[in-house]
C-alpha cells in the first residue's frame, strides 16, 4: 500500500531541476553582473586613461611648437633689425652724402663720375665680404641726373653684380620701395635676375630689402639701396 506522504514523481523531478540549473540561481547572476560590471569598468577606465594621455601628449606637443615659434621669431626679428641697421648706417654714411651730390651736379666730368663708381663700388663689396648672408648689394639710381651721369660709366647700376635698369625699374618690388618713402621694404622673392654669374646666382633663392637713399644737402632721392640675402641662412 502507498504511502500517503510520498510526493509525486513528476514534481520532484521539476525540484531538482531548478536546483541544479546553475542559469536560475541568484548567485550565479549576480556573479555574472559582477563580472560584466568589472569588465566594463575595465573598459571605461582604459578610454579615459587613453583620452587623458592624448590630451597631455597634445598639449606638450602644442607648448613645445609655441616655444619653437616663439625662438624662431625671435631670431627672425633679430634678423631683420640687423639688416635694417645696415641700411640705416649706410644711408647716414658722410662719404655716401658727398658721392650723391656729386651725381647730382649736371653734366659732371667723366673723371668725378668714375670716382664716385668705385668708391661706391667699394663700399658695397665691403658689405657682401663682411657678411655671408648678402650674396649681392646694388646702389639703383631713382634721380634722372644721378642715372645719366652713371650711364656714362660701364654699368646704369652700381653693384657687386650686373643688372639691367630696365629690369629692375618693371619688377615687382620698385614702386612699394619708392612709395615707402625711404623705410625700409622687404622682398619676400628673389629681387633680381644678373646677366651673369653672380654670388645671388650661386645661393640658390634669396629675399632681399630695399630702401630709397636721399642727399641730405639737396633734399632729392638719388639711389634705392638694395641687400640681397640668402634665403637659406635666415630660414636656418
Amino acid at each position: 500500500m502507498a504511502s500517503p506522504f510520498k510526493l509525486p514523481e513528476t514534481k520532484t523531478r521539476s525540484f531538482s531541476t531548478r536546483a541544479l540549473n546553475p542559469s536560475r540561481s541568484v548567485g550565479m547572476k549576480l556573479f555574472l553582473i559582477i563580472i560584466f560590471c568589472s569588465i566594463l569598468l575595465c573598459v571605461a577606465g582604459g578610454l579615459l586613461s587613453s583620452v587623458i594621455s592624448k590630451g597631455i601628449i597634445e598639449t606638450k606637443v602644442s607648448q613645445a611648437g609655441l616655444q619653437t615659434i616663439q625662438q624662431t621669431s625671435g631670431k627672425l626679428e633679430l634678423l631683420y633689425g640687423t639688416f635694417m641697421q645696415m641700411t640705416d648706417q649706410f644711408s647716414t654714411y658722410q662719404v655716401l652724402q658727398e658721392q650723391m651730390d656729386t651725381l647730382l651736379i649736371p653734366r659732371q666730368s667723366s673723371y668725378k663720375v668714375m670716382q664716385v663708381y668705385t668708391t661706391l663700388t667699394e663700399r658695397l663689396n665691403t658689405y657682401v665680404m663682411n657678411n655671408p648672408m648678402i650674396t649681392d648689394s646694388f646702389l639703383i639710381p631713382v634721380n634722372p641726373t644721378a642715372e645719366d651721369s652713371i650711364s656714362a660709366t660701364s654699368s646704369s647700376i652700381i653693384g657687386t653684380s650686373s643688372i639691367l635698369l630696365s629690369d629692375v625699374k618693371a619688377a615687382p618690388w620698385y614702386q612699394p620701395t619708392l612709395d615707402a618713402k625711404g623705410a625700409p621694404f622687404w622682398i619676400s622673392e628673389k629681387p633680381t635676375t644678373p646677366e651673369s654669374a653672380s654670388n645671388s646666382s650661386q645661393a640658390g633663392p634669396t629675399v632681399g630689402i630695399a630702401r630709397v637713399l636721399a642727399s641730405n644737402d639737396k633734399q632729392m632721392d638719388v639711389f634705392i639701396l638694395l641687400l640681397e640675402i640668402r634665403l637659406s641662412d635666415i630660414a636656418a
